[in-house]
């Protein structure tokens, strides 16, 4: 969820057939995108190695299924929209964390970064445009933005999980 920094629902009902790992792809079918009424096309995010390396350990795992998140109980339903909720409570019991709360670190983190255009992370996040009539006219993807966007998040998650940068006085 981190890593790609979706809906919660569009990761828990992901299927295989919906990612190409040679291209870094994932395309997120129209009808589970919460703005479908709003877009035209599916909503394809891009994947950092990092993302990509999770995907295929994953797939080691649930591979049985055309889910990446299989129920325990019937493999062709995904978990139970709780269940990742549950996982962050029981990983850190003293904090107040929610799946779509990575939305926000991800949107905040790249924002205060100012390497990357507020238009690519828009896109990222698969946000419609509030001007509407600028929406109906920029068809833009930012798909080679998005491409180094997602790869500087997944840059920056590794350097957080191995306890960050330090710097030497």
């Amino acid at each position: 969820q981190m890593l790609v920094a979706t809906r919660p629902s569009e990761l828990r009902l992901a299927e295989w057939v919906e990612f190409d790992l040679d291209k870094g792809l994932w395309t997120i079918p129209l009808e589970r995108m919460k703005s479908r009424k709003h877009m035209t096309e599916p909503h394809v995010v891009t994947l950092s190695l990092q993302a990509m390396v999770a995907l295929k350990e994953l797939y080691s795992l649930t591979s049985y299924s055309k889910l990446l998140f299989p129920s325990l109980i019937n493999s062709s339903k995904p978990i139970c929209d709780m269940t990742l909720s549950k996982a962050l409570r029981s990983i850190w019991p003293n904090y107040r964390i929610v799946p779509h709360g990575f939305r926000h670190f991800f949107s905040t983190m790249a924002n205060e970064h100012g390497q990357f255009r507020h238009d690519v992370i828009e896109a990222a996040l698969a946000h419609k445009d509030s001007n509407a009539i600028r929406a109906t006219y920029n068809r833009a993807t930012y798909i080679n933005e998005r491409r180094e966007l997602a790869q500087w998040w997944g840059d920056e998650l590794e350097a957080i999980r191995g306890g960050g940068q330090v710097l030497t006085f």
